[in-house]
């Protein structure tokens, strides 16, 4: 079974060649010759079952044909509830399903895109797009956003045309549909088991081959300097009444001072220099704490047994662990799922060990705390949901 990270999307290539190469540069294609790479991750299948058996609303399911636009209401129920038979009808004459945010509601992708924001300390997001043979999904487009292409089932015929903006940001959204894409750069064909990384800004469309296509776009959701930028515009601002200040009265004026306004702004600008961008850092590490889902899987067990653990039981963290530790003269902030916790100053080299170890044996936490203090302390992380017994 495979154990989803970016080093598995990427296989052969080394996560050290991809940053090194290619993310926010180029693209990268991975060839491996193996159907059935992705088994394990997403089938055909599951897309059936996921169509059939769940209730999916407008937000979860979409249709798009390159061919002609698809209204809602050929769809939707007056609920925005999807009819599941029309969906399916729309497809066999040839449009594309797409489950939005599906590891959302399907496991093994939630555990992959959490495995993947631990590696970028960024958000991730899954599409599905299920292509009848022979069909396309959208005209030429650029996406503002990195993204890794999975084929999962089939094929498709990928054309890649050049980057109009590059490194786009959300606000470039309304350019991204290419009416004129220029030539095509290149073409590709990607066959099940092939994995595609695309940086935002590359314009591209792709057309199925003669069997029905599934693909997985695994989306990169990366905060940007810009967005430090206007959160150190808007500390600044709330600290400093000249930022607030109205621009001069004649600045719209024939006869302004423009080297006066050039001035003032410089000044202004030089003032962000002493904005604490290590404040800044935490609150973006915080909210990427704070949006990560945890992984409770079998709680209910561990908190039965709680009382049962003792000395000698193996315990470990819990898998896609994420937190934050603000340590000082005061004790331990420990941030976690939405949740913050205060654990005492002696406490933290065990602590660290805890959450850094997959698995150990409580007695044999290495830090200051005697055996009483170890078990209140795994106990005490056990319950928060960030460590699990094993075996």
């Amino acid at each position: 079974m495979t154990t989803w990270s970016l080093e598995a999307l990427l296989e052969p290539v080394s996560t050290e060649a991809f940053f090194g190469d290619h993310f926010e540069r180029q693209r990268l294609l991975t060839r491996r010759d193996r159907p059935d790479y992705f088994d394990g991750l997403l089938t055909l299948d599951d897309i059936d079952r996921i169509l059939t058996t769940e209730e999916s609303t407008r937000g979860e399911v979409s249709v798009v044909n390159a061919a002609r636009k698809i209204a809602r209401a050929e769809y939707l129920l007056a609920d925005n509830t999807v009819r599941a038979d029309q969906v399916l009808r729309l497809h066999n004459a040839g449009a594309t399903i797409i489950l939005n945010h599906l590891h959302t509601r399907h496991r093994p992708l939630g555990e992959l895109c959490s495995a993947l924001e631990l590696e970028f300390s960024a958000g991730f997001q899954t599409n599905i797009y299920v292509t009848p043979p022979r069909a396309q999904g959208f005209h030429p487009h650029f996406d503002s956003h990195d993204v890794f292409v999975l084929q999962i089932a089939g094929a498709k015929q990928w054309r890649l045309y050049g980057t109009p903006i590059p490194l786009t940001l959300k606000g470039h959204r309304d350019y991204a549909l290419q009416e004129d894409p220029g030539p095509v750069t290149e073409e590709l064909k990607l066959n099940a088991g092939d994995t595609l990384y695309i940086p935002r800004g590359l314009v591209h469309d792709a057309t199925s081959t003669d069997e029905t296509s599934l693909h997985i776009t695994v989306g990169i959701l990366s905060w940007t300097w810009f967005d430090v930028l206007l959160e150190a515009v808007e500390g600044l601002a709330a600290s400093d009444q000249e930022v607030r200040a109205a621009l001069p009265r004649t600045f719209a004026g024939a006869r302004h001072d423009q080297q006066d306004f050039r001035n003032r702004f410089r000044n202004l600008v030089g003032r962000l220099g002493d904005v604490d961008t290590l404040a800044i850092r935490e609150r973006f590490a915080e909210r990427f704490i704070d949006r990560r889902p945890p992984f409770l899987r079998h709680q209910l067990q561990a908190l039965a047994q709680l009382d049962r653990i003792d000395l000698d039981s193996f315990v470990g963290r819990r898998p896609f662990l994420a937190y934050l530790i603000h340590e000082d003269a005061d004790g331990i902030r420990l941030r976690f799922h939405r949740n913050e916790i205060s654990i005492p100053l002696h406490a933290s080299k065990d602590l660290r060990h805890a959450l850094e170890t997959e698995g150990f044996r409580i007695r044999d936490l290495p830090g200051e705390l005697d055996d009483k203090g170890k078990l209140v302390l795994v106990r005490r992380l056990i319950r928060e949901g960030l460590l699990q017994p094993l075996g």
